[in-house]
């Protein structure tokens, strides 16, 4: 080569592979001049080494020694760290990505993204993470850094922070692949039992083109376990392996035969699968999280909070909003940028400006000169006599407990505080703690206007938090009631699992009739919709007839094709729940729990299978009076009451006997009128049950509305499958009102934000709570700061206390006595009625601390300390009028 070898690689990394031919992949690895040379054993190692410096000396190739390293247990490789373990990122690397800056341009974005995939192998879900930064990247696209974009850059950054170890392949043992598809990509993991656990080989993700996100679930997922073992394919080809998926109709893939369809894609992978040795298992969606790439996070300054709207949905428009920090490594990142003195924020700051300049003249402006000025700075003029300028800061004089000496805390800017709020909450030393312990913590050294609101504030909007806890109060719903206004007008059906019975049976088909209370009970060995179709049908409509409304759950079974197309041919009107919402049916899950309680009762004093005592114990509910309606069931569908064995063992003298009816017609006559009258009664005395219930149950409504465009979240029933699993899911967006009843709306149409294309969910008020978003901005966060902890005040402040107690006020300073004597060390600042002298040259005074008698009065008259020719304090006159203060402004006062 003319220009010389290092400017042609291909001709460099040729050269090597000649001059190590037959050693490189099984004793050396060889990339240009990098060199490994890797045994399992010391003498082995040896041999090797020898054999190398063999071939180099042969082909006049020399090594520099000091770029050379012998007998290393890890080594670091074109990036990556090689050990014994396995392979993992280099740490200088990931280092760069944790101090990594927040990219401002589309240019600064893809060299970040270019960064994290040359170690996409180590980010599971690499692919679908990364697609809100992609999104940035493309042509013609606005450059907007959004939530998305930022929880992906902090997730790449903790990614690369605590990378997995890819343990090295064993070929002589089978292989597992796990698979898994979204909307927008795929993802797969392979791993490999080793000495009994199971390690990860590597990641991999691929995301899905314009054309595959249109197929069909099936075929996305099946092209998952296509393109995983594609990209595989090199571990893979002649060792078995497991391919591991969520979605249960794939197990069918090696029975299904290729000639349905020969020229689709489906035959080419069928044909393509058929090659390697594989079997394929299904593994439940919520324990398939290693290759689920699904994402299942979507997307104040006044006390009162308010649910947080989308402006895509509503037309407002928002500031870019940026939450209280999701992880905490991003914590972590911030503090170890922060490196500037406070003096300079502080200077920065147009208010601390300002209450720096009353520190230097020793007094404050009168208060009418502040009519104009900010809400902060009336705040600084009220403390200025607690407040003290040390080496170019402001600081404020608190005493955190009683009977402690004052320290010193340093005062916040106001574009800091936020950053603050996040060394305070969400810190891994500090953890996810209530707003009072964060408070507690922040005055131990901190001070700024307005803080216990804002640490409330921020503690409320936390995402992490706010996925986690309840929501106090809890917001529920008014209950609404079901009206019915004559027998099978609307029945409410549902399925009880119970054991398996000698005679196979193991379901309840329980069908409850909402306005006579009546029940049928039909079991069933399997809850398939044919079967509830033919319990419904021939069972229950033979006898009863055909509803007018069928009410159920979401069950599989009662959302099947078969009964939707039963009701539409018998003409009912079918109805459901909401989802994971069983009080949306509160009749039915009733009865559930009494069906079980009579069954148990029953099998403690005998023995028979539960299946032979459905029929009992539907006669003995249906004959017992109802507490809704004054009368049984039975009654209220039949016009008289059922004769039972007890009545034939003890008969009642007054009962009526049949032969006290005439014809059929008068009978009917006098069914007619007996029903006629207890449907009457039966609606008042169901009336005031439903009033009773409502008035009980409503005493702990708290209730708000949701309107359009609100964003919400919801209440994760999967969280009790899993105790750490967080308890709500969002943000969602509220779509639309549905069935507003009585001036409350109880189900809202929900749709995960970010997510437009998706179909809105039908869900109670109860599931829901108000996402509050974060109401500190980009870029009010000083990016570069550094607080100094609290400074305990020595010879500034009076060093004795009274023998009284102390209230536990927080932040408040020891009265003050003047003795007449000049101190020995005088204060930087005197705490006498919020006036600084100037500095002492000689002291010789003393103060006496004593506590005040009244702590709510203060003087309003007080003759400021002058300085004597000697350099001594003038006494200060005793008389003043007593003024009296409100109680936010209680302090120690100087006296």
């Amino acid at each position: 080569m003319p220009m010389g070898l290092t400017n042609a690689p291909p001709t460099f990394q040729r050269l090597m592979e000649l001059v190590l031919r037959g050693l490189h992949w099984s004793k050396t690895l060889v990339y240009l001049d990098d060199i490994i040379v890797f045994s399992k054993t010391f003498k082995d190692h040896i041999h090797d080494l020898s054999e190398v410096f063999g071939r180099l000396r042969q082909a006049g190739l020399k090594l520099h020694p000091q770029k050379c390293q012998f007998f290393k247990q890890s080594v670091l490789f074109l990036g990556h760290v090689v050990s014994k373990d396995g392979i993992q990122p280099d740490p200088k690397v990931t280092e760069k990505v944790l101090n990594w800056p927040r990219p401002t341009t589309p240019t600064e974005v893809r060299a970040f993204i270019g960064l994290c995939s040359y170690y996409q192998r180590f980010i599971k879900d690499f692919a679908e993470k990364a697609a809100p930064l992609h999104s940035l990247t493309k042509k013609h696209a606005k450059f907007a850094w959004s939530e998305h974009c930022e929880d992906t850059f902090q997730y790449f950054r903790l990614a690369l922070a605590s990378p997995p170890i890819l343990t090295y392949p064993d070929l002589s043992k089978s292989f597992i692949l796990y698979t898994d598809a979204s909307h927008h990509a795929i993802g797969s993991v392979l791993a490999q039992q080793q000495q009994g656990v199971e390690k990860v080989v590597a990641y991999a993700s691929h995301v899905l083109s314009a054309t595959e996100r249109n197929w069909s679930t099936f075929d996305r997922e099946w092209w998952a376990i296509v393109w995983s073992i594609r990209h595989f394919s090199h571990y893979l080809q002649g060792c078995p392996f497991v391919i591991v998926t969520n979605h249960r109709p794939l197990l069918g893939l090696k029975k299904m035969p290729i000639d349905r369809d020969p020229t689709g894609r489906r035959a080419r992978w069928a044909l393509e699968l058929d090659v390697y040795n594989w079997v394929i298992k299904h593994r439940n969606g919520a324990k398939h999280t290693n290759a689920d790439s699904l994402s299942r996070r979507p997307n104040q300054s006044d006390t009162t909070l308010q649910p947080t709207s989308d402006p895509s949905i509503s037309g407002k428009s928002e500031s870019p909003l940026v939450t209280a920090p999701l992880t905490a490594h991003a914590v972590i990142d911030l503090s170890q940028t922060l490196a500037v003195d406070i003096a300079q924020c502080q200077k920065d700051d147009v208010t601390l400006r300002t209450v720096s300049e009353w520190l230097k003249d020793g007094r404050r402006p009168p208060a009418w000169a502040l009519k104009k000025g900010s809400a902060e700075l009336k705040v600084y003029w009220r403390q200025f006599h607690r407040l003290h300028l040390q080496d170019g800061k402001i600081y404020r004089f608190a005493c955190n407990k009683p009977k402690e000496s004052p320290t010193l805390h340093v005062v916040i800017p106001s574009k800091a505080v936020p950053q603050v709020l996040q060394f305070l909450h969400g810190h891994s030393t500090v953890g996810h703690l209530g707003h009072k312990k964060m408070l507690a913590r922040a005055r131990e050294h901190f001070y700024w206007p307005y803080m216990t609101r804002d640490i409330e504030n921020y503690c409320q909007q936390c995402v992490p938090c706010q996925s986690r806890s309840m929501p106090v109060p809890h917001r529920v719903a008014p209950l609404q009631t079901v009206h019915a206004s004559h027998p099978f007008e609307k029945v409410a059906a549902d399925i009880t699992e119970l054991p398996v019975s000698p005679s196979g049976h193991k379901y309840v088909l329980v069908l409850q009739d909402y306005f006579t209370k009546y029940v049928n009970l039909y079991p069933m060995k399997d809850q398939r919709a044919v079967t509830v179709a033919h319990c419904i049908f021939e069972q229950y409509v033979t006898e009863h007839g055909v509803p007018e409304c069928l009410h159920t759950d979401q069950g599989r079974q009662f959302e099947a094709d078969l009964i939707k197309e039963l009701c539409s041919k018998l003409g009912v009107t079918k109805t459901r729940t909401s989802p994971y919402h069983p009080e949306g049916d509160g009749l039915i899950e009733r009865f559930n729990r009494t069906l079980k309680d009579q069954l148990s009762k029953c099998l403690y004093q005998q023995t028979e299978p539960w299946d032979t005592m459905l029929r009992a114990i539907q006669l003995s509910y249906n004959t017992s009076e109802h507490s809704s309606t004054g009368y049984t069931p039975f009654f209220l569908v039949h016009g008289r009451e059922a004769r039972l064995p007890v009545h034939v063992l003890f008969p009642c003298p007054t009962e009526p006997s049949s032969a006290s009816v005439g014809t059929p017609a008068e009978y009917a006559a006098s069914v007619y009128r007996k029903l006629q009258f207890s449907f009457k009664f039966r609606q008042e005395n169901q009336e005031h049950a439903h009033e009773q219930q409502k008035a009980q149950y409503d005493k702990k409504v708290k209730y708000i509305s949701y309107n359009v465009g609100d964003l919400v979240w919801l209440n994760d029933p999967a969280h009790s499958r899993c105790k750490l699993a967080p308890r709500w899911k969002g943000p969602y967006i509220v779509t639309q009102t549905v069935q507003p009843n009585d001036g409350y709306s109880v189900l809202y149409a929900i749709q995960p934000k970010g997510f437009p294309g998706k179909t809105p969910q039908v869900v109670h008020y109860n599931r829901l709570k108000p996402y509050l978003s974060s109401t500190y901005q980009l870029g009010q966060t000083v990016s570069d700061l550094s607080f100094p902890i609290a400074q305990p005040v020595e010879r500034e402040v009076p060093t004795s206390t009274s023998n009284s107690s102390t209230p536990a006020i927080q932040e408040n300073l020891p009265s003050v006595v003047f003795t007449g004597e000049v101190p020995s060390q005088s204060p930087a600042r005197s705490l006498l009625s919020g006036q600084s002298p100037v500095n002492f040259t000689q002291n010789t005074g003393q103060f006496t601390v004593t506590q005040p008698d009244d702590m709510d009065t203060v003087s309003s008259k007080v003759n400021h300390p002058t300085m004597a020719p000697h350099g001594v304090l003038d006494p200060i006159p005793l008389g003043r009028r007593p003024v009296k203060l409100p109680t936010r402004f209680k302090d120690y006062v100087v006296k």
